[in-house]
């Protein structure tokens, strides 16, 4: 009898460190996914806020030549209209960091951009009627979300997260179409010098890994518009590399050299002629 209770506390005992290493298996796990978790926050917030800060080299040469030149307005409008409407698709669903507070900096910016781009394009009218559209469509988007986050809709909480994500995919599909505004002139010009390109390599990235954060969350939005907006990117990435505006001005140097070593041997044929009649 003894030896049977002897047995029972030994089994016991063995099911109580069993239960101990299991529940600090589960606790070194749940630290080690916060770090990450962490860690890819981090990420996904800095590779976003390079990618609104990537139109700051063009923005300043426009500011100091007075002349927007090939930039088109219509790729800062649709970064605007984005990370707006992102701002709005963090505060409807609770997604503080890193949704709302990094695209609350990249909004800023991007008004910036188009305030200064306003101030000196020649094309007045059409770039007033932008930002008219954006002012419109954000003002919608914002009143919406505002309404069904306090009830005034009638709907659930998550019903207007699904819409706002919706409103949301058409602002980044915005973006990264805008750039096709020119595509005809960068097919008839041969030249994509009209692409953003730094803001499509880095969109490239930024979205990458929202693709990653989107599955770690469970959010099919983040997660499906991260795959749709790492394609695109891709697209004009290819077209920029096509019609490279540096080996195209490359290029036109060499044909202006051979012109005129062309015009130099011409002008000399001419003068030994002259000098032998």
């Amino acid at each position: 009898m003894a030896r049977y209770r002897l047995l029972i506390g030994d089994a016991d005992l063995a099911s109580t460190w069993l239960s101990i290493s299991r529940a600090k298996t589960t606790f070194t796990l749940e630290i080690n996914m916060g770090v990450w978790m962490i860690v890819l926050k981090a990420a996904t917030s800095i590779a976003a806020m390079i990618m609104c800060l990537s139109p700051i080299p063009s923005t300043y040469r426009i500011y100091t030549t007075k002349d927007t030149g090939e930039v088109a307005v219509l790729p800062l409008v649709a970064l605007w209209i984005s990370c707006h409407l992102w701002v709005i698709y963090g505060y409807v669903t609770g997604d503080i960091f890193p949704l709302l507070v990094t695209y609350l900096v990249g909004e800023v910016l991007a008004a910036c951009y188009v305030a200064v781009h306003f101030r000196y394009t020649k094309s007045r009218a059409y770039t007033a009627k932008a930002v008219a559209f954006a002012l419109t469509f954000t003002a919608l988007g914002t009143t919406y979300a505002v309404l069904g986050r306090e009830g005034v809709t009638n709907q659930k909480l998550s019903t207007v997260g699904d819409i706002m994500g919706w409103i949301t995919a058409g602002g980044s599909f915005l973006l990264y179409t805008s750039p096709f505004e020119t595509i005809k002139r960068v097919l008839q010009t041969k030249s994509g010098a009209s692409i953003p390109i730094a803001l499509c390599c880095t969109g490239f990235v930024s979205n990458a890994l929202w693709i990653l954060y989107g599955l770690v969350v469970d959010d099919m939005f983040v997660f499906g518009l991260g795959v749709f907006c790492t394609a695109l990117p891709l697209v004009q990435i290819t077209l920029y590399y096509l019609f490279n505006p540096k080996r195209q001005q490359l290029a036109t140097g060499k044909d202006s050299e051979i012109q005129d070593l062309a015009q130099i041997v011409v002008t000399s044929s001419d003068d030994s002629l002259h000098f032998s009649s």
